[in-house]
C-alpha cells in the first residue's frame, strides 16, 4: 500500500509497523457500541419497559400517556374491547391533512401479542406495528401524515392471547 508523501511526513510512517499501529488506532473506535446510543421516542419506551407481564392494561396505557409529547392531543374518547386469539376489532378513524397522528394499544397480560394495523378507504394497508408484544405503536418510527383528509380503518389484533385492550389516536398539527 502506497502512503502519499504528505501523509508520511506528517505521521512519520517510516518507521515499522506505523501503518499497522494507525490503523489499529483508528479501528478502535468503530467497534465500541457506547459510542453513540440512538434516541428512543417515550412511548416507544414506555412498551419496552411495560410489556413484560405483571403490569396492568391501565399502567401501560398510563406509561403511553407519560410519553406523549405536549403537541400531541387524543383525538378520540379510547377504543376499548376484548379479543379472542386471533380475532381482530376495527374502528372507523377519520384523519385529518395536515396533522401527524401517533396511535398506541396495549393489552392486558393475557393477550401475549397485540398487532395494530391502518388501512385506508381504498383497503390498502398503510402501516402495521412491528413490535411482537403486548404493546403495540403507529406513527412513531414512520409518520402517518395524510395530505387530505380520509377514512381509515384501525384493527387491533390479537395475534397470540385473549383479554382486554385498550387503543389510543393522538395528533399534532404539522403545520
Amino acid at each position: 500500500m502506497s502512503v502519499p508523501p504528505l501523509l508520511r511526513r506528517l505521521f512519520r510512517f517510516r518507521q515499522p509497523g506505523g501503518l499497522l499501529l494507525l490503523a489499529l488506532a483508528l479501528s478502535a473506535g468503530c467497534e465500541d457500541p457506547t459510542r453513540y446510543v440512538a434516541p428512543v421516542h417515550p412511548m416507544v419506551q414506555a412498551s419496552l419497559d411495560l410489556a413484560a407481564p405483571g403490569h396492568s392494561l391501565d399502567e401501560r396505557i398510563a406509561a403511553f400517556e407519560a410519553g406523549r409529547s405536549a403537541h400531541h392531543e387524543a383525538t378520540t374518547d379510547p377504543l376499548v374491547g376484548t379479543l379472542e386469539a386471533g380475532r381482530a376489532a376495527e374502528f372507523q378513524l377519520t384523519l385529518r391533512g395536515t396533522y401527524c397522528y401517533i396511535v398506541v394499544g396495549a393489552g392486558e397480560d393475557s393477550i401475549e401479542e397485540l398487532d395494530l394495523e391502518l388501512i385506508d378507504s381504498q383497503d390498502v394497508l398503510v402501516l402495521l406495528d412491528r413490535d411482537p408484544s403486548r404493546m403495540a405503536t403507529l406513527g412513531i418510527r414512520d409518520a402517518i401524515c395524510p395530505m387530505y383528509p380520509d377514512a381509515y380503518r384501525l384493527r387491533v389484533t390479537a395475534t397470540r392471547g385473549s383479554g382486554a385492550f385498550e387503543a389510543r389516536v393522538y395528533q399534532a398539527s404539522n403545520l
